[in-house]
């Protein structure tokens, strides 16, 4: 069988050299962020900042870190708070249910004894 193309048979070996056209994207530095979307701008195209402006910000997001850690902190403690009264109204239970059968098992002991006396 043949197939198509210049000195191309079964019996044959042939190449394809492939080539490059050129870049199909064109890409453009717009921002530089220190971090993964959590950090300082270092760089951006669009947007110039002065000395005092990226001051401003640095310590508006500083104090908003130092809020978030007094809140987490206070959180922790009013959770560990509740678990401790939790605790403290489960293990009062559990001692008021002990005390009401110890008191039931003296009762029924003591309904015995009478009975074996008569």
């Amino acid at each position: 069988r043949k197939y198509s193309g210049k000195g191309n048979s079964k019996a044959h070996k042939s190449a394809l050299k492939l080539v490059e056209l050129g870049p199909r994207l064109r890409i453009k530095l717009t921002k530089v962020e220190r971090g993964l979307a959590s950090g300082d701008v270092m760089y951006h195209s669009y947007v110039k900042k002065d000395l005092t402006e990226v001051k401003a910000k640095r310590a508006k997001i500083d104090q908003a870190a130092v809020l978030k850690k007094k809140r987490r902190e206070e959180q922790e403690g009013n959770v560990r708070r509740k678990k401790e009264i939790a605790d403290d109204k489960r293990d009062k239970k559990k001692q008021r249910r002990q005390e009401r059968e110890t008191a039931a098992m003296e009762e029924l002991r003591g309904a015995a004894a009478a009975a074996e006396d008569s």
